[in-house]
């Protein structure tokens, strides 16, 4: 009975071990994940579309909506309105 309860004790102590392990292999791949997406984008070249910088923008900014003329926006029918931050090209 004795080395029964031995080897209970030892094989509980086996289980103990290894979920301690796979915790901290789930701790460390958790941080891991979340310091390499939450990084620096300061590098990449800041993008700037037609939907934003055009004479006349739509109120949604519609991928590729924009016109240097009044009008309608292709994607969702909205009328066009002005940029106050629009910048005539030099």
């Amino acid at each position: 009975m004795q080395a029964l309860l031995c080897e209970v004790v030892k094989s509980t102590n086996k289980m103990k071990k290894l979920l301690s392990g796979l915790v901290f292999i789930l701790l460390i791949s958790s941080v891991t994940m979340g310091l390499t997406s939450c990084s620096d984008n300061s590098n990449k070249s800041e993008v700037v579309d037609m939907e934003h910088k055009s004479k006349y923008v739509c109120p949604m900014y519609c991928e590729g909506s924009g016109s240097e003329q009044p009008g309608d926006c292709p994607v969702c029918h909205m009328s066009y309105m002005e940029n106050k931050e629009y910048k005539a090209p030099k």
